[in-house]
């Protein structure tokens, strides 16, 4: 008979990783839903020095700017579709 307790996996971490300090995160996203995703700092004299590179499919990338702004608890909206103007006639 199992227990909650047997199905608990157990997170393997690797403590010889360097911690990167980033400034600016890119995507580029791809046509075969895969996304490029940089991780750059800034250095004096407006220089980007990129820290990593990864490559991700649509759904982990979904998977983990949900768990970004969840950690922040900060939820984007998404940007409203700019609306026509009404131009009035003037007599």
């Amino acid at each position: 008979m199992s227990t909650k307790n047997d199905s608990k996996q157990e997170l393997q971490m690797n403590d010889n990783l360097p911690t990167l300090y980033i400034d600016d995160i890119y995507i580029d996203r791809r046509t075969d839903k895969m996304n490029l995703v940089r991780f750059t700092v800034a250095l004096p004299d407006n220089i980007d020095n990129e820290q990593a590179r990864i490559m991700l499919s649509n759904d982990d990338l979904q998977r983990i700017i949900s768990n970004l702004c969840g950690a922040i608890d900060y939820y984007p909206e998404r940007p409203s579709k700019k609306k026509k103007r009404v131009t009035k006639k003037v007599n």
